[in-house]
């Protein structure tokens, strides 16, 4: 309910998220988990050379190329799980900073199963794609030729090549991201919306609560600290009213809907705005019967 379900026309008012958010982040955390495979491969086979010796040694004394290949897996397993249980340390000690920084309440669950079998499975997967291309690669040299000092490491060129090619290709994607997600969250924070939400606080009224909004604006106005107090059938962000409105000379084809919200005397005042032309109507002016006086 919290992540797949969507309520229409503020039917809803429960604290609830979306699915899409959480596919996003599992998309960016498979990029770079991806581009840490393909950097560990890379610089794996780079650094070949500097293992030839050993794999010919072992070659030499009787070890078939299957053992090689165990080993060169384990060791990818081993790096694997250290790397696992640093990221799980470092996001046990820097939860509580994200949570205070992201106003959440996330904790690792522990007690899940599904949380251990999907980090086991993670785990086992991650070791196979980095071990799986370094291991056949070291393991296929030639014992004669590395222990003559004649070797020379030959691999595939074309594959490495298409390796180091995508690893740029996706970190430049993400830095593009990040780069316009940030300036996306700069411009909503500090866009002027035409009015000071500076400590503007909205209460929403229920019940017999809003049908004495004037009684319940009246008795909050005497409240230390409140500067002013505005009654409106919706937030200024989120205005789901809507209508048709009527003008001198218009055409059939010139219908169309325009949102529009109730509000009280005191709003533009409250809210900080400033009139294009006109002036506010007013409470104290009988012939003030709409807010047609200000534009």
């Amino acid at each position: 309910m919290y992540l797949k379900s969507k309520f229409d026309f503020q039917t809803d008012w429960g604290k609830r998220s979306d699915i899409l958010y959480v596919r996003i982040f599992l998309a960016v955390g498979f990029i770079v988990l991806l581009i840490a495979v393909v950097n560990f491969i890379n610089l794996t086979t780079a650094r070949a050379s500097k293992r030839a010796r050993e794999v010919g040694v072992r070659k030499t004394v009787g070890a078939q190329r299957l053992s090689l290949v165990v080993q060169f897996l384990s060791e990818s397993l081993l790096l694997t799980t250290i790397a696992i249980v640093g990221a799980i340390l470092l996001v046990q000690g820097l939860l509580p900073l994200f949570n205070s920084l992201s106003d959440k309440n996330l904790t690792l669950p522990y007690q899940e199963r599904s949380f251990w079998l999907a980090l086991l499975g993670l785990t086992g997967v991650v070791s196979l794609l980095t071990g799986m291309y370094p291991a056949f690669f070291l393991s296929s040299f030639r014992p004669a030729r590395v222990l003559k000092g004649v070797f020379t490491v030959k691999s595939n060129q074309a594959f490495r090549q298409s390796l180091v090619v995508g690893q740029f290709v996706l970190s430049i994607l993400l830095g593009i991201a990040t780069l316009v997600i940030y300036q996306q969250l700069n411009f909503i924070q500090n866009k002027k919306l035409g009015f000071d939400k500076s400590h503007l606080l909205y209460v929403r009224l229920k019940g017999d609560l809003r049908a004495k909004s004037s009684l319940f604006k009246r008795d909050v106005q005497q409240l230390p600290g409140v500067a002013q107090v505005s009654a409106t059938t919706s937030t200024l962000v989120d205005i789901m009213n809507s209508s048709t409105i009527e003008w001198e000379g218009q055409q059939p084809k010139d219908e169309f809907l325009i949102t529009n919200m109730n509000v009280d005397d005191d709003f533009v005042k409250t809210t900080g705005m400033a009139l294009a032309s006109g002036r506010n109507f007013s409470a104290q002016i009988t012939s003030d019967t709409s807010s047609s006086q200000g534009s």
